[in-house]
């Protein structure tokens, strides 16, 4: 099963959105041969297929190239930086004041807690707290 990983960037997502499905069907690929060559469940695959979830990043370059994809002009390289928006010019040449480090809330050390332990899950624990969290908002 594919461990942590990046979520998809938009233009991977509309991608995958668009030709994950007409490719498997394309080329005869099963959900369940698909899972064992990237190494995920075939419960997982479905969920892709039913458009309930999306790969995260690794997984995502694993099925592009088990179904053949060309990627250019979507997907970033692995070892390329994330763009980085640039700061616009500070109109003064006087230093920024030294900050004082806030002491972090209860409500900043819990979000800490839970960015670590989601970021520890594999892809179908990941799945499984989103539908519980679906099923939360929705009230269920």
């Amino acid at each position: 099963m594919a461990k942590k990983g990046s979520r998809l960037n938009e233009k991977e997502a509309a991608f995958f959105d668009e030709h994950f499905r007409p490719s498997m069907k394309n080329q005869h690929v099963t959900q369940a041969n698909l899972a064992d060559q990237i190494g995920t469940t075939r419960p997982t695959v479905a969920m892709w297929m039913q458009n309930r979830s999306r790969p995260l990043r690794p997984a995502f370059l694993k099925i592009a190239e088990v179904l053949d994809w060309d990627l250019s002009g979507v997907s970033r390289q692995e070892d390329d930086p994330a763009p980085v928006e640039e700061l616009p010019e500070s109109k003064t040449s006087e230093p920024a004041p030294a900050s004082v480090p806030e002491k972090p809330t209860i409500v900043d050390l819990r979000l800490s807690l839970i960015r670590q332990q989601v970021a520890e899950m594999d892809e179908l624990q990941f799945l499984q707290l989103q539908e519980h969290i679906a099923d939360i908002l929705a009230g269920k």
